[in-house]
């Protein structure tokens, strides 16, 4: 009898420190002392990668603003301003109407082609460690 009363103080024991062992604060605990939050880089620098020969970014947002230097566009309530590289590009679908089906677009370097209030896929490329706009795709209106 008395055996079994020690057996059951000592599993009891046993069964109390593996629920504190195993508990998840315990483990949210650990994780936060031995991993620390990895900062998200803000650096606009070049990649040092000697493979890579450019760093691009692709942002499908609304042009608000056209400069004959900058474009500002916006997305999610939030606005940013880029300078034009000067060898921009602007597409646009090509209005053909006897071939309804058609992909083709045209292209131009014309600032003035740039259209306030519309939709695009602007595509900017670090050049001297700054994203500059190098080209301006508008979908089809399909």
């Amino acid at each position: 009898m008395v055996k079994g009363i020690i057996a059951g103080i000592i599993l009891g024991a046993a069964v109390l420190g593996a629920i504190f062992y195993f508990s998840p604060d315990r483990f949210i605990q650990s994780a936060k002392q031995t991993s620390p939050a990895t900062p998200v880089p803000t650096s606009t620098t070049t990649p040092t990668n000697i493979l890579f020969d450019s760093q691009t970014a692709t942002i499908n947002a609304q042009i608000t603003q056209v400069s004959s230097s900058s474009l500002t566009f916006s997305k999610n309530n939030q606005t940013e301003t880029l300078p034009l590289s000067p060898k921009v590009l602007i597409y646009k679908p090509k209005t053909d109407k006897s071939k309804p089906n058609s992909q083709a677009a045209t292209s131009s370097a014309d600032l003035k082609s740039i259209e306030v209030g519309k939709t695009a896929v602007i595509v900017a490329e670090m050049i001297n460690n700054q994203y500059q706009v190098i080209s301006i795709s508008y979908l089809s209106n399909k």
